[in-house]
């Protein structure tokens, strides 16, 4: 009886990780379970994973560490292309609305179970473009959005967060103190350094 061949996708970069997967595997992490670990992001059942040889799993864990322990892009990715529609990063800090503020540091007290809700606040559809220059949506919370987030590359949500651990601060404490006169200035200054946005 001949073997069924199992093609088995490894991730090689952190395109290849949705935030979905990335959620399922931080729990996995929670209980020191490698083989579901690997299952999640592998895309392949417990059983298959169980069924491998030791050295293929070790060399598949080798691959996968070549690019997570890997520092993420310092660049933020102002504008995102994602299923057919343009979405723009928060031009300018210093004018957060008090819906996005509260709503923004609410999520990021759970931020890894809520990577997609944060995500979909810091990037909102572009209603208008010209350049590198773009306005977006006004904010109003968007489940849908949020939902469908969740199929977003990690990439994009690792060099958003990144930018923040540039300027020295972690996204709360940039929510927490983005009244500051101190912090406007460091934001304002570095972000139309990085970017450029905004359309008057």
């Amino acid at each position: 009886m001949a073997k069924t061949k199992i093609t088995i996708n490894v991730p090689t970069n952190w395109n290849d990780i949705t935030i979905k997967k990335y959620q399922k595997f931080l729990k996995a992490s929670k209980n020191a379970d490698e083989i579901e670990m690997l299952s999640i992001l592998c895309d392949v059942s417990v059983k298959v994973i169980k069924k491998m040889k030791v050295k293929d799993r070790r060399m598949i864990v080798e691959k996968m560490n070549t690019f997570i322990n890997k520092k993420p892009s310092e660049e933020l990715q102002n504008i995102i292309e994602f299923k057919g529609k343009e979405y723009g990063f928060i031009p300018n800090f210093s004018k957060l609305t008090t819906g996005e503020f509260v709503d923004l540091e609410s999520y990021m007290k759970d931020s890894n179970e809520s990577l997609h809700y944060i995500m979909s606040i810091l990037y909102r559809p572009i209603v208008k473009r010209q350049g590198k220059f773009y306005n977006i949506e006004s904010y109003n919370p968007n489940l849908e959005t949020a939902e469908k987030f969740l199929d977003l590359p990690m990439t994009f949500v690792l060099s958003a967060f990144n930018f923040f651990f540039h300027l020295g601060k972690n996204l709360l404490g940039v929510m927490s103190n983005y009244s500051k006169k101190e912090m406007k200035k460091a934001t304002n200054k570095e972000h139309y350094k990085a970017s450029g946005v905004g359309i008057t």
